[in-house]
């Protein structure tokens, strides 16, 4: 661990000063990096970057129920960072927004894996980054409705995967992808959209009940892979 850092601070060094287009930090995470990761945020941030991508993983894989590393968002909301800041990828981390958050007006691209955060700040920070084109949400669990408005008119991609949605409601209207892995939900999707491909993934359902569940919130779309993992069968 302290070779990465030492290697990281190097790269750090020698490009204190200049812009920079990506910041990508990949490793596992432990308190030990909490002041170094805070650091290199804080220096992707004055060195305007356009992509910023933290990856952290747990020591013991096995365990995602142990403290996250929270990300200094505060550093991301001025002026300056959000008018060039297009992709935020980040993995086992919480945030909360700040007060008064203003957004990201260039972000096209947001992906949240392992991520802690409430469906109300994930409201805010959409409804701020109405340029979105790509979101990803992975083991996010937001415990809560899914509602994506008619702001995000540029929404081609959706990806949400084990996140814990009670109801997924889509308003947006040029969505091209739409993947969804996890229990059946409702899934509503606006009639007027433009959906091309959708991959659907039902786990713990019933054949039957998963097609009604389909049939009863997707009206039109050009392609559908559909799959369903059924609950175990009674003895």
């Amino acid at each position: 661990m302290q070779k990465f850092i030492d290697n990281v601070n190097t790269v750090v060094q020698k490009f204190h000063g200049k812009m920079v287009e990506e910041f990508s930090v990949k490793f596992e995470f432990d308190t030990v990096l909490l002041d170094h990761l805070n650091n290199w945020v804080n220096f992707a941030v004055s060195s305007r970057a356009k992509n910023i991508a933290v990856y952290l993983r747990p020591i013991n894989k096995r365990r995602t129920d142990v403290d996250r590393y929270i990300f200094p968002f505060y550093l991301l909301d001025s002026e300056s960072n959000m008018s060039r800041l297009q992709s935020i990828q980040l993995s086992f981390v919480s945030f909360r927004l700040p007060s008064e958050f203003r957004g990201f007006p260039s972000l096209r691209k947001l992906d949240l894996e392992f991520v802690h955060i409430s469906i109300e700040d994930l409201e805010v920070l959409l409804s701020n980054c109405y340029n979105l084109g790509w979101l990803s949400l992975v083991r996010s669990y937001l415990n809560g409705e899914l509602k994506l408005n008619r702001l995000l008119s540029h929404l081609r991609h959706l990806t949400v995967v084990y996140c814990k949605v009670t109801r997924i409601e889509l308003q947006v209207t040029n969505l091209v992808t739409f993947v969804y892995c996890g229990p059946i939900v409702p899934i509503v999707i606006n009639q007027h959209s433009k959906l091309g491909n959708a991959h659907i993934h039902f786990s713990k359902a019933t054949f039957h009940d998963a097609v009604s569940a389909l049939l009863n919130g997707i009206l039109s779309i050009q392609n559908l892979t559909f799959h369903t993992t059924p609950p175990p069968l009674e003895k």
